[in-house]
């Protein structure tokens, strides 16, 4: 449903001040593709990554095992953070598309299609329906 005219001035009026209030966070909103967003946690994870590989090697070279245990759960935090925002960044998330056209060169989605049971009583309505 599209705005009204007077919402649409409302909401420019807002936008406006939220510029004129804060530029910063104005610049960091004006970045119209999420994937930079994705990228930018990608490396984070990365740098997780080294941090959690270095305790694990200290770790183990003074013979301190919870240090050890420390820096491979922070390898692996990091790691599945970083899958998560690649999946994403790729368009392999859970994330959705925010236009509901599909990508070109690749088939539309199918809706969510639900449980097996309501399948089965979408197909037994249809069913009845049909005779």
């Amino acid at each position: 449903m599209p705005l009204s005219e007077h919402e649409q001035r409302l909401l420019d009026q807002i936008e406006q001040a939220l510029y004129a209030e804060d530029p910063k966070w104005a610049n960091t909103v004006r970045i119209s593709d999420p994937r930079s967003h994705y990228k930018r946690r990608l490396i984070k994870a990365s740098i997780g990554f080294a941090l959690g590989v270095v305790l694990l090697m200290v770790g183990v070279v003074i013979n301190l095992i919870p240090l050890g245990v420390g820096g491979f759960v922070v390898m692996l935090a990091a790691c599945l953070w970083g899958l998560s925002s690649w999946k994403r960044m790729n368009g392999f998330g859970d994330a959705a598309p925010a236009s509901g056209a599909s990508v070109p060169g690749k088939p539309a989605r199918r809706g969510n299609r639900g449980s097996f049971m309501e399948r089965m009583e979408e197909r037994w309505r249809r069913r009845h329906d049909e005779r």
